[in-house]
């Protein structure tokens, strides 16, 4: 991250963090965040290799009409930095974790879904409209709580990046099920917003 202070036109202070950082079809952008009084903007910028862009480019996209030429200095201090980022990770906006559960046709109970160890076909091309398969060990980006040194929480998951927010997917059929895995897996899944994907069987 890049963080910057300004002023604006009453002599208000605002915060600016750039990032520079891949998207989920590998293409680079600038991921900007602006804290200022009027509340916390945020916005993504397509980076081109040709033409870099400035803070003060970058805050343009904002058009906000009381920052007008602004004197941007950047913030060595590493407690500040420490506090905008801190800042950035409560607006909740930027990662994100969320359970996918798996519903065989007829289940309906919690231990059923928990249970299913795989899924259908069907299943299986869902989640990967969600997001990029990944191995979970030595994972460096946002993990969302799974394991990525010892595959506690199962060796794969799937991860996107949605307009600069970075999705983790904890996958029901993916976490492990052994014997005692089980009030784990439940555990996990609990403390999430959870979707619950349902096999329906379609008569013919």
């Amino acid at each position: 991250h890049r963080n910057y202070v300004g002023f604006d036109k009453e002599k208000q202070p605002f915060f600016i963090s750039v990032v520079n950082e891949a998207d989920n079809a590998s293409f680079m952008q600038y991921r900007a965040i602006l804290w200022h009084k009027k509340g916390c903007q945020k916005l993504c910028i397509p980076w081109k290799p040709k033409k870099d862009l400035s803070p003060k480019g970058i805050l343009q996209f904002f058009s906000l009409k009381d920052i007008d030429k602004p004197h941007l200095k950047q913030i060595q201090t590493p407690s500040f930095q420490k506090r905008l980022l801190q800042l950035e990770e409560q607006e909740g906006a930027i990662k994100h974790k969320f359970g996918v559960i798996y519903a065989r046709s007829g289940q309906i109970r919690d231990d059923e879904m928990l249970s299913n160890e795989s899924g259908s076909e069907d299943f299986n091309a869902f989640i990967n409209l969600l997001g990029d398969e990944i191995q979970l060990r030595n994972w460096n980006k946002y993990r969302g709580g799974l394991d990525v040194k010892n595959n506690r929480t199962g060796e794969n998951s799937y991860y996107t990046v949605h307009e600069g927010r970075e999705i983790m997917f904890h996958v029901s059929t993916l976490l492990p099920y052994g014997p005692t895995d089980r009030q784990q897996r439940r555990r996990t899944l609990n403390a999430l917003i959870r979707n619950v994907y349902e096999d329906l069987v379609v008569p013919e």
